[in-house]
């Protein structure tokens, strides 16, 4: 919301650079591959769950 404020007021995109760009798409693929690593903990929660019932 902060970002599409600063637009109106200034007509440019104030604030956002490419260190921004940048960390933003290295944290996506960070993410990606440890949530791929750790896919195998959502069947193992969703098992027990259904065995608690």
């Amino acid at each position: 919301m902060l970002l599409y404020q600063g637009k109106i007021a200034t007509d440019r995109l104030a604030g956002i650079r490419e260190g921004t760009v940048i960390a933003a798409l290295l944290v996506g693929f960070i993410a990606r591959f440890i949530g791929k690593k750790l896919a195998f903990l959502k069947d193992m929660i969703f098992m027990m769950r259904r065995l608690s019932r």
